[in-house]
C-alpha cells in the first residue's frame, strides 16, 4: 500500500486485517538518502494507527530487505548455499522489529528467516497454510504476542523522546548457538504456489570459500596470496 494512503486509512480507522507498506526512495533508508526521512515515515504510519484507534488491535512487523553492509558480531550458520557457493541461509542478519500493544518486549534469540514475517501474519489472522513449504514449515513469531501484556502507545509524531543512557558497563554480545541440523545443503528449486518451480538462486562465485560453506557459524578462513 502507498504510504500516504496508509496514513489516511489508518487515521480514519479503515485498515484491512493485513497491510503491507513499502517505502520507496528517498524514504527507504538506502544510501545516500537521509535515514531520518525513512524513520519519520514509519513514525507517521504508527502515529496514524494510534490516532485511528487501532493500537490495541495492531501488530507491527518492521523489517528491511538487506543488512546495510556493516560487519556483524554474530556469524549466521550456513544451512543452505547456492550453486555458486554463496551462503544463502542463514545469510547476513536483517533487522526485524515486532511491536504493538500486546507484544512482549525483549530480544528474540532464535534463528529466523524472512519467511517468519508472512508466517506470523498467517498465525495471528488464523489463516490456513499457504502451500509454500519454506513458509508453512516456519514456526513464526506469534508467540511474541501476549494479550496479558499491555504496552502504551508510542510518543506522538515528532514529540520529544528521551534517549536512555547506554548500559554501563557495556553489554557483551551473546550470539545464539547454531540451530541443530546436518551439514549445509544446496538450495533447492523455488516452489511456487501452483506447484511449478523456478531455478535456485545464485549470486557470484566465491572461489576461496570452502565448499560447502562451514556450518559452524564461524568466520571462514582462507590463505592470502
Amino acid at each position: 500500500m502507498d504510504t500516504q494512503r496508509f496514513v489516511e486509512d489508518a487515521a480514519a480507522g479503515d485498515l484491512p486485517p493485513l497491510v503491507y507498506v513499502w517505502h520507496t526512495s528517498p524514504e527507504d533508508e538506502h544510501p545516500p538518502a537521509d535515514v531520518t526521512s525513512g524513520m519519520d515515515v514509519i513514525w507517521r504510519c504508527v502515529d496514524a494507527v494510534v490516532h485511528g484507534g487501532g493500537w490495541e488491535q495492531t501488530v507491527f512487523m518492521l523489517t528491511y530487505d538487506d543488512w546495510g553492509g556493516w560487519d556483524d558480531h554474530s556469524f549466521p550458520p550456513a544451512v543452505e548455499y547456492t550453486r555458486d557457493n554463496v551462503q544463502l541461509a542463514f545469510g547476513p542478519r536483517v533487522p526485524l522489529i515486532v511491536f504493538g500493544a500486546h507484544v512482549r518486549a525483549g530480544i528474540d534469540r532464535r534463528w529466523r528467516s524472512s519467511a517468519s514475517v508472512p508466517k506470523t501474519a498467517l498465525q495471528l489472522l488464523g489463516l490456513p497454510p499457504l502451500g509454500v513449504a519454506r513458509l508453512d514449515h516456519d514456526t513464526g513469531l506469534a508467540d511474541r504476542v501476549d494479550l496479558a501484556v499491555t504496552v502504551p502507545p508510542p510518543p506522538a509524531f515528532r514529540a520529544p523522546i528521551p534517549i536512555p543512557a547506554a548500559p554501563s558497563p557495556p553489554r557483551k554480545p551473546h550470539p545464539p548457538p547454531p540451530p541443530p541440523g546436518s551439514a549445509p545443503i544446496p538450495v533447492p528449486r523455488v516452489v511456487l504456489r501452483d506447484g511449478s518451480t523456478l531455478p535456485p538462486p545464485f549470486d557470484v562465485k566465491l572461489p576461496h570459500q570452502p565448499k560447502p560453506p562451514p556450518a559452524t557459524g564461524t568466520r571462514p578462513t582462507r590463505s592470502e596470496p
